[in-house]
């Protein structure tokens, strides 16, 4: 049996037992799994060297026009008829000398789906106690937020978007919308702040990829903003969506942003489901199941190989499009809050490569195996929420932090010795220790 962690008994045990099976239907039955994709869109991937002579004669031989170009993968985004299946043209277009791939223009889906108020409030998150000084360095972290567009004039987010992009409509108004869907990404990017322990370090970059208001994201869209995000500075992207279309061009994308030292996190998807959901489940991503505030798993939230962490994303309360505060679930939430966390390591430690960053993520997690034996040893490395958070931007601000992947690097060394007399657990070396300690100029920790 699940544990809940309630206050009162009776009734609420079976109302929250009640939810718990509501979220877990509404989990499977809205699927990210169909492989829908765009009417009359192919992406076309033209061999190097081909000529524009030859290229503009294979669209032609196809009835197809140009709609867009992605420069970076000699990518050729094709409009043709609607009445034409997409699947069937891309199978055309890669018989053709001089085509490297051709895929139809997949669309992803957000993974959000509503929640009980009651039981909302029954599994509470809010804004970690302890938010960090500015880092060292004193420059922000670029986290890119590739969504359903960033509500600028969100007060709970004042400062901390800069100017982004919208890739739907080619302008630089990537503010998303209050109707539909649109909210999404302004709740993800405040996930991102509270995963950064306050937002003191971070600052967002809406790229919009859709009209602000559907549920669906074309992946024509998403690969743009990918290289849009690497070459403009960004650290960190965040993906809160997904389907089970595999696209060796995304995986393309997503090696180029990683090769240029941005760290890649995604959502694993609503299905309760061990099947690979993408982009998590490509090489080089983060994938992020979801949890309530003590790291049950959901019931909706996929599990399995491919999962790297577990993070809130159940029952949460998340910003709102215009401020103030809604109910959000969704693994959508839970991948920025741990975007959020690994921003925060970046900017203390800039130099570190995005392999490097998951592997502190992963060496500060807390395995939660024990509170989910039916999924143990599938929720990846474990689970990381507000509590952990704040440690983390404490033993940071205090310069006491030590790395897994490099012993010290671009963090201050603790100058004689530092000691303890609290119960608090410190993350040295990205173990948790708990108790009174001194921490010698090396860095070792002596239990007093």
């Amino acid at each position: 049996m699940h544990r809940l962690f309630i206050k009162n008994a009776g009734v609420i045990i079976v109302m929250s037992l009640i939810s718990f099976l509501a979220l877990f239907i509404a989990g499977c039955a809205k699927s990210g799994g169909s492989r829908h994709y765009a009417a009359g869109t192919v992406l076309v991937q033209f061999k190097e060297g081909l000529s524009q002579d030859k290229i503009d004669g294979v669209i032609k031989s196809v009835g197809a026009s140009v709609k867009d170009i992605i420069k970076q993968q000699n990518v050729y985004v094709l409009l043709f008829p609607k009445n034409i299946s997409p699947a069937k043209m891309a199978e055309r277009l890669k018989t053709i000398e001089g085509v490297k791939w051709a895929e139809p223009d997949y669309l992803q889906e957000v993974f959000f789906f509503p929640v009980s108020k009651a039981y909302a409030e029954e599994y509470d998150l809010g804004m970690p106690a302890i938010a960090p000084s500015p880092s060292p360095s004193g420059k922000p972290v670029i986290v890119a937020v590739i969504d359903t567009g960033v509500n600028a004039g969100n007060p709970q987010l004042a400062g901390k978007v800069i100017e982004g992009f919208n890739f739907y409509n080619n302008t630089s108004d990537a503010n998303g919308s209050a109707n539909g869907l649109g909210w999404h990404g302004t709740a993800v990017s405040g996930e991102v702040v509270s995963g950064s322990g306050g937002g003191a370090n971070i600052q967002i970059m809406p790229l919009q990829v859709n009209d602000g208001e559907s549920r669906y994201l074309s992946s024509s869209a998403i690969l743009k903003a990918i290289y849009y995000a690497a070459d403009n500075g960004a650290s960190v992207i965040n993906m809160s969506f997904g389907s089970e279309a595999y696209s060796p061009l995304m995986q393309q994308a997503i090696d180029y942003a990683t090769g240029k030292g941005v760290i890649m996190v995604a959502a694993a998807g609503n299905n309760g489901s061990s099947n690979s959901f993408y982009p998590a489940a490509y090489n080089n991503v983060i994938a992020v199941g979801a949890t309530n505030a003590k790291g049950q798993l959901a019931g909706f939230s996929n599990y399995g190989s491919y999962i790297d962490l577990i993070a809130p994303g159940w029952g949460t309360k998340g910003l709102a499009y215009n401020g103030g505060e809604q109910t959000i679930n969704g693994t959508s939430f839970a991948s920025p809050f741990i975007a959020g966390i690994a921003a925060l390591l970046k900017s203390y430690f800039p130099s570190l490569l995005p392999h490097e960053i998951e592997a502190e993520l992963k060496a500060l997690a807390q395995n939660k195996d024990g509170l989910n034996p039916l999924k143990a040893g599938m929720m990846g490395a474990g689970f990381l929420g507000l509590e952990e958070v704040a440690r983390l931007a404490k033993a940071l601000k205090d310069g006491v932090y030590r790395l897994v992947s490099k012993m010290g690097l671009g963090g201050p060394a603790p100058s004689g010795r530092q000691q303890s007399t609290s119960d608090e657990r410190w993350l040295i070396r990205g173990k948790a220790h708990q108790g009174t300690y001194e921490i010698t100029p090396e860095g070792q920790l002596i239990k007093k």
